[in-house]
């Protein structure tokens, strides 16, 4: 028997529900997490455009939906901010290196 661990590559993945549970153990931003808060925001946005429409424009939709769109965006500048960082260090890193 060998006592090797292998690690998997970061690309590599068991499944989009495996993805989130172990990117609750890992530091920084999982790609899969991403994407499921994208389409859990785009769902969001959708109900509440709807409910806007449907209720002839209430404020109360409205404002709500104003609020999430708002969120979505900030939480993805965010994201893309973060990983920006990401890349400054282990570029920083690489620097050291050599």
């Amino acid at each position: 028997m060998s006592n090797k661990t292998t690690e998997k590559p970061q690309g590599s993945s068991e499944g989009l529900l495996a993805d989130i549970w172990s990117s609750i153990f890992t530091p920084g931003v999982n790609g899969s997490v991403v994407k499921v808060m994208n389409i859990s925001f785009i769902a969001a946005l959708a109900s509440l455009g709807f409910l806007a429409f449907a209720t002839g424009g209430n404020i109360h939709a409205i404002i709500v939906l104003v609020i999430t769109a708002c969120l979505f965006v900030a939480i993805n500048l965010l994201v893309k901010e973060m990983e920006k960082i990401k890349a400054a260090e282990e570029a920083t890193e690489t620097k050291k290196e050599n």
